[in-house]
């Protein structure tokens, strides 16, 4: 994934972030904030589908790259 990929997926979220959790929202005291973005955050992660991830979930992918991390040899031989 190159540099801009990556900030744009950045970018794209934090515009989900403020146009479906901060922009409709309204908070009393800080804490009250912090919970409500954790619970966004996990809410996403779960079920928002990401078209350059195939409309998979962020946590679909997460897992898959976990099941194909743990699939590579433990031990490899390093390049001299």
């Amino acid at each position: 994934m190159t540099a801009g990929r990556r900030i744009t997926g950045r970018l794209r979220f934090i515009r989900t972030l403020k146009e479906n959790f901060l922009w409709v929202h309204t908070f009393d005291t800080i804490e009250e904030l912090r919970r409500g973005l954790q619970d966004f955050v996990a809410h996403y992660n779960a079920t928002w589908l990401v078209a350059r991830h195939n409309y998979r979930t962020p946590n679909q992918i997460r897992a898959e790259q976990r099941d194909l991390a743990q699939c590579l040899p433990a031990n490899l031989p390093l390049a001299a």
